[in-house]
């Protein structure tokens, strides 16, 4: 994923090919659930949606190792089991949305 900030605007790109977090669905209507598609093989058109399993943490240690980035990598917490985590994709997101006073 691709993020560009610019005034009064945050832009994502995604890739049509990648590692699962991202689901391109098509559905008939707003209200239904949509059914993935080969995104090779079918063209997008209005009924396709983008179905994100975006995080909101990851463990500190997999930040430390290089395993995942974050720009927040200085903020931490523990959560209810006693993981060290730092706030990761969504709350990044939201984090800039904040300071741009969006």
């Amino acid at each position: 994923m691709i993020r560009e900030i610019g005034e009064n605007e945050i832009r994502l790109v995604f890739e049509a090919k990648n590692k699962g977090k991202l689901r391109f669905k098509s559905r008939e209507g707003s209200l239904g659930f949509g059914d993935s598609f080969a995104t090779r093989s079918e063209e997008f058109n209005e009924d396709v949606y983008l179905e994100w399993q975006i995080g909101y943490d990851v463990p500190k240690k997999d930040v430390e190792s290089g395993e995942k980035k974050t720009s927040l990598d200085d903020v931490y917490f523990s959560n209810s089991n006693g993981t060290t985590k730092c706030p990761f994709e969504f709350s990044e997101i939201l984090e800039k949305i904040i300071n741009q006073k969006m």
